[in-house]
């Protein structure tokens, strides 16, 4: 809710309390800080997260794309596949997006 409601220091206050902290509160931390354009605390959360399945391999790849940083966002998602996490359509519109940007669309075919 305080991450929804634009409140991301009173998020991390409640998120830092927590003593169980689920998976749907680290990507509620993840996409938090994303929104707010903090990559580096973003990738520091992501990194030690317990498991990245798509959703926090997708936060990131989409706040590479909105920062332009389009080459990390392709070198993120060869590390997604690296790692066996399967991408699904948001993964592929923000990668083709890179591409776009990069003007590089025959890496995106």
């Amino acid at each position: 809710m305080y991450v929804k409601c634009g409140d991301l220091e009173e998020a991390k206050e409640l998120f830092e309390r927590m003593e169980e902290k689920m998976m749907v509160s680290w990507a509620t931390m993840l996409i938090g800080y994303v929104k707010f354009g903090y990559l580096n605390a973003a990738w520091r959360l992501f990194n030690v997260m317990p498991e990245n399945d798509v959703v926090p391999w997708n936060a990131m790849i989409s706040a590479y794309v909105q920062a332009r940083h389009d080459k990390e966002t392709l070198s993120l998602f060869h590390e997604m596949q690296a790692m066996k996490v399967e991408p699904d359509e948001v993964t592929m519109v923000s990668c083709l997006s890179a591409c776009a940007q990069l003007g590089e669309l025959d890496v995106g075919i």
